[in-house]
């Protein structure tokens, strides 16, 4: 008796090797769950699954249920765009990927994530280069908005006053959840970011990206609002973005490390 088939469209998150010819494929779903299935032949030169399931691609998917689900068919969704990534771009899109699969859960749909999550990709793929550390932040700060970490980057996390009126500098702690106002006690732990820098935050988390692509963030900013969202999802999620690690050190880009001299005045 044949195993039972379903159809659904996805977002390819990661890729590991399964034998010699076969992979396994990270799912994000239509629906926003994350799921695991067998592409048999995706590493076998000329394969039917070779250049159908790419990294960040969204795909439709006809599968075979099982102990480990099996793709049947597959082939790039419609409006899926057909050139290849730069190495910039894949680069940005790493951390996205890294940071759906461990907020998408297997029996917890949530369709918006994945409508997030495509429209993520699709800014990033078709970025130039200079906006792509903007759209990365952007992206990360709304996956972990979208999944409940929302910081509070206006108000004092312990009595709701708002902290922009404190000035300059503001007290952020990704244990208490946010911005701390100067009359409150700030743990040990909490890092003195810019008002400037809380704003930034604040707007990539709201703002559309089309209103995003039309502002200026230039490079340096962009890597220590990624170093505030990584710290925010260690304390959060409880495991750390390796891929904005390599960000930060690969040279790609032509900025600073979030932790360099140059960027104290930032955070």
């Amino acid at each position: 008796m044949a195993a039972p088939t379903y159809k659904t469209r996805a977002i390819i998150l990661r890729k590991r090797k399964l034998r010699e010819k076969d992979l396994i494929v990270e799912l994000l779903c239509e629906d926003g769950t994350l799921r695991s299935a067998v592409a048999k032949g995706a590493r076998k030169p000329g394969g039917s699954h070779a250049a159908r399931l790419e990294l960040f691609r969204t795909a439709d998917l006809m599968l075979a249920r099982g102990s480990l689900d099996i793709i049947c068919e597959s082939r790039l969704a419609p409006d899926e765009p057909r050139s290849e990534s730069t190495l910039e771009q894949a680069a940005v899109a790493s951390p996205l990927a890294e940071l759906l699969s461990f907020v998408a859960q297997e029996d917890l749909p949530q369709p918006r994530l994945f409508e997030l999550a495509r429209a993520s990709f699709a800014q990033i793929d078709g970025a130039k280069e200079a906006q792509l550390l903007e759209l990365c932040a952007a992206a990360i700060w709304k996956v972990l908005a979208q999944a409940g970490y929302r910081p509070s980057l206006s108000e004092c996390v312990f009595c709701s006053r708002p902290c922009l009126d404190d000035g300059d500098w503001l007290r952020f702690s990704a244990r208490e959840g946010g911005c701390i106002c100067h009359s409150c006690e700030a743990p040990s732990d909490a890092l003195s970011i810019s008002a400037n820098l809380a704003s930034w935050c604040a707007f990539l988390i709201n703002a559309r990206f089309d209103a995003i692509r039309d502002c200026v963030l230039d490079d340096d900013t962009a890597l220590v609002v990624l170093s505030l969202a990584r710290d925010w999802a260690q304390e959060h999620i409880g495991k750390r973005i390796l891929s904005l690690d390599f960000l930060f050190t690969c040279d790609l880009f032509e900025a600073n490390s979030p932790d360099s001299k140059e960027n104290h005045d930032l955070v």
